[in-house]
């Protein structure tokens, strides 16, 4: 990405050019405000010496998924643990405590999904994203909050009409975009994680019907980045490399214990 000229009267950097418009259509990707924003806040990071303490982030939030990964880190962290015949609750205890965290700070029980918090106001963002689905990962979620989970994944704004994948924005939201990037395109990486969120929940049939999506539509798009919710074709490059990993994960994962 070429470097830019940074511009002090303004919240964001001057235009730059990515590098991945040489394998997708500029208006698949996110545009060149979009860009400048980005690496604003990456160069305001670079000029804090990436030091939390000295930096002032100007975009902070906490996210739904970002917890939820870090939780089943935590728990794969304690099942190694206990395989090598190790200490494993401080894994398990640090896994709870975020558990509880992400319920009582994200979770938007009319919403139906977990929010993004922002943490300059301290408010919910009134958005609705794939982000808020991932969750169903965590394994101790409240099973009132699972069955709210499934009922909103399964719903209108989450079902799309080509694929079994995942939107990863609300198909009725006010920024949706069919093509562009993160604004609405289904991803298969995403759909991995739902897929074994489903099954840590014993969702059984839903998982399956993700799974079975999910290998068709890589084989027929070429193991596309990602896909249209609205006409089921392979958005952004071919042969990409996660879809590809993720079907083999698919195909050989079928009969594994999620959680020992």
């Amino acid at each position: 990405m070429a470097r830019p000229t940074r511009r002090e009267d303004s919240p964001i950097l001057a235009k730059t050019t990515s590098a991945d418009l040489h394998h997708g259509h500029p208006a698949d990707r996110p545009t060149d405000l979009d860009y400048g924003r980005y690496v604003r806040l990456a160069a305001d990071y670079r000029a804090a010496g990436y030091d939390d303490r000295a930096a002032r982030h100007a975009f902070a939030m906490e996210d739904p998924a970002f917890h939820a990964l870090l939780i089943v880190s935590e728990l794969a962290l304690a099942a190694m643990s206990r395989e090598l015949g190790r200490p494993h609750e401080r894994h398990t205890r640090r896994a709870d405590r975020l558990t509880r965290t992400l319920v009582e700070r994200l979770w938007d029980e009319e919403a139906g999904l977990f929010r993004v918090r922002d943490l300059h106001d301290d408010a919910l963002v009134d958005e609705s994203s794939v982000s808020g689905l991932i969750p169903l990962l965590v394994p101790d979620l409240p099973a009132d909050t699972v069955r709210h989970l499934r009922a909103t994944l399964v719903g209108r704004r989450f079902s799309a009409p080509a694929t079994e994948l995942v939107p990863s924005y609300d198909l009725t939201g006010h920024a949706f975009d069919q093509h562009r990037y993160w604004r609405g395109p289904t991803w298969f990486n995403t759909a991995w994680l739902i897929h074994r969120g489903l099954r840590t929940h014993g969702l059984q049939p839903d998982a399956e019907r993700i799974r079975a999506g999910f290998l068709d539509q890589a084989k027929h798009s070429g193991f596309a980045e990602y896909i249209d919710p609205a006409t089921g074709k392979g958005r952004g490059t071919r042969h990409f490399s996660w879809t590809a990993a993720l079907a083999l994960d698919l195909l050989c994962a079928e009969h594994e214990e999620l959680w020992p």
